[in-house]
């Protein structure tokens, strides 16, 4: 493969309209993606196999990320802090407030993830672009800062090893790779791993697969790229929508891809010269290759134990 090379993907569109689409999620025990409208607090449901997508969840705030615990319950970041909805046979409960934080009327949660040991990162945007932080979640239920100062904090996540963070500061346009100690989940050493050179493009949501490969999202670049370890450009996908905002894997051998897009922004939502909505939509792929297992949530965390 040419580094650089633009590929085609057999693509799948799936009609939704969303305003803001973002953090989607595999839930291996329903087969089925979850991602959420940020703005409406609304969280969707993706069948693969019936093609169906459906909310199954809203939230009374806007919804910047949400993780999933070993059990399926919901842990949503939102404006007010951190709150956790159960899930049963019957769906989602009322959420209770886990961690308060009320953050300021021009500051969100925009994304989260976690390591192998179930400890929580979430990153927060102001509207400003600047003064951004990503926090890390313990039991001591406080949050602790682990950067600060950043324009626009965004995706992350962990090489296969666990020995190197990834994170996603959009205002710079810049991906960086720090080295990771899983055992107190400490950063340091930073690299900048890639930088977006397209004008008006910028990275967003990511993922990492299972070579370690660095897949994301371009917001304005209406495309996901593939980036290797090394920062190297492997390929790049175009997709009918202006602003990318994340992607994951899934299915049963993590083969599939999901990507969410967004209305927000995109000067060409509406409807194109065929009547598709060209933003809000997403998309699925099928067999693009393997991605790396979600981790979830440390139960003491959420316990305080």
């Amino acid at each position: 493969m040419r580094n650089g090379e633009k590929k085609i993907m057999n693509v799948i569109t799936i009609h939704s309209d969303a305003r803001l689409g973002e953090g989607p999620r595999w839930r291996a025990d329903t087969k089925m993606f979850y991602w959420t409208d940020i703005l409406a607090g609304t969280i969707f449901a993706y069948d693969p196999a019936t093609n169906e997508n459906k909310p199954i969840f809203q939230c009374e705030y806007e919804t910047g990320a949400f993780l999933f615990t070993r059990r399926y319950d919901l842990l949503l970041f939102t404006r007010k802090g951190l709150l956790l909805s159960r899930w049963s046979a019957d769906g989602y409960t009322q959420p209770i407030c886990l961690f308060e934080m009320d953050l300021p009327r021009d500051e969100r949660f925009n994304d989260a993830a976690c390591d192998k040991t179930g400890r929580i990162f979430a990153g927060t945007l102001k509207e400003s672009h600047s003064g951004g932080n990503l926090y890390v979640f313990s039991r001591k239920r406080t949050p602790d800062i682990l950067l600060s100062d950043l324009k626009i904090s965004n995706g992350m996540g962990f090489s296969p090893d666990s020995n190197v963070f990834y994170h996603t500061d959009s205002g710079d346009r810049k991906i960086t790779a720090y080295q990771y100690d899983m055992n107190t989940g400490a950063i340091h050493t930073p690299r900048v791993l890639y930088t977006v050179e397209k004008e008006n493009a910028v990275p967003d949501g990511m993922t990492v697969d299972a070579n370690g490969d660095i897949w994301t999202a371009l917001w304005g670049g209406s495309c996901i790229r593939k980036i290797s370890p090394q920062g190297t450009l492997l390929c790049e996908y175009s997709f009918p929508a202006q602003q990318v905002s994340s992607l994951c894997f899934g299915g049963g051998k993590l083969e599939h891809l999901f990507i969410t897009s967004a209305a927000v922004g995109d000067a060409e939502s509406g409807t194109d010269a065929e009547g598709q909505y060209r933003g809000g939509n997403c998309y699925f792929c099928e067999n693009v290759g393997k991605g790396s297992p979600d981790f979830f949530i440390d139960d003491n965390i959420l316990t305080g134990r």
